[in-house]
């Protein structure tokens, strides 16, 4: 979410009460890092899409993994 929010400038889910952003990390995908940020590639986009997934097995391992990515 941090790098989510350096290169759009706003957190993933911006709207709601404090329960409402929890419930949305929980169920729902942010907005699409390209429709905000038409200049970011396209492998940087997935590689945040797979940090932020839902399931911990969908992301990178180790942080390493990541940076390698």
């Amino acid at each position: 979410c941090t790098l989510w929010f350096l290169l759009t400038g706003k957190p993933p889910f911006p709207d709601g009460s404090g329960m409402d952003k929890a419930l949305s990390h929980v169920e729902k995908q942010p907005a699409p890092l390209m429709g905000l940020r038409p200049d970011v590639t396209e492998g940087l986009a997935d590689v945040l899409a797979r940090m932020m997934a839902k399931k911990p097995a969908d992301r990178y391992a180790t942080p390493g993994e990541a940076a390698e990515a």
